[in-house]
């Protein structure tokens, strides 16, 4: 499963809307990318 087949599957679970993600961004790694997962939480 590549990285944007599950971010997608995330969202399906309920755990990350695919707009919560970054772009893909490459690493030192030829052929690799990650991506970045920025949730704002409310803490009361």
């Amino acid at each position: 499963m590549d990285l944007t087949s599950t971010i997608h599957y995330l969202q399906v679970i309920g755990y990350a809307s695919v707009g919560d993600w970054s772009q893909l961004l490459p690493t030192a790694n030829p052929g690799e990318v990650m991506s970045i997962l920025s949730r704002q939480i409310l803490v009361s």
